[in-house]
């Protein structure tokens, strides 16, 4: 008895790439996956149409390329905000990657270790601490012979709190990282 391959060839992404990135012939390859149309799935053979089309939203490298990730970008979500920050060694678990759920917090800055003593004896100079949850988008290393940052990481959190993370120095900035469900 012969069977049909229940198989098409559809389109996934060769590498990461954030949102409203303009997509060429070369971002993209085709792969052969027995997909429901529920996802809308794009046929490779259709390709070329999307050639200088957006991402709506940041995508990882073999993520499937779907009728909703290709258009007007949609990024960040609705009440959502994006901010970036920079942080130094032992300010971070070594394991973060994109998509690890973490809270951001105040700490005191390394170079002053005299604030916390401040704040511990409720001289009123320093402000309360803030913990901030947030969804880790991307994490680059920097060049570290410039000095500053071992790690810049890409945050999405609520609007408000990517407003006041980005009021914070990157020096008073911590990251915890937090088990998945337990927000």
């Amino acid at each position: 008895m012969l069977r049909a391959d229940p198989r098409t060839d559809v389109l996934i992404l060769v590498a990461e790439r954030p949102v409203g990135y303009m997509l060429t012939a070369a971002d993209m390859r085709s792969v052969a996956v027995a997909a429901d149309p529920v996802l809308g799935a794009i046929p490779a053979t259709e390709r070329s149409s999307l050639v200088g089309h957006p991402l709506t939203a940041p995508l990882h490298a073999d993520a499937l390329i779907t009728r909703s990730s290709v258009g007007d970008p949609a990024w960040p979500p609705a009440g959502q905000g994006v901010a970036g920050i920079a942080l130094a060694s032992g300010r971070y678990p070594p394991a973060l990657a994109a998509g690890a759920q973490i809270t951001v917090v105040t700490a005191a800055p390394s170079a002053n270790p005299s604030s916390t003593a401040g704040a511990a004896s409720g001289t009123g100079t320093e402000s309360a601490a803030t913990a901030m949850r947030a969804t880790v988008v991307s994490v680059t290393s920097t060049d570290r012979a410039a000095g500053g940052a071992d790690i810049v990481l890409q945050l999405i959190l609520a609007h408000a709190d990517a407003l006041k993370l980005a009021s914070l120095p990157d020096d008073q900035l911590a990251v915890v990282l937090v088990a998945p469900g337990s927000r």
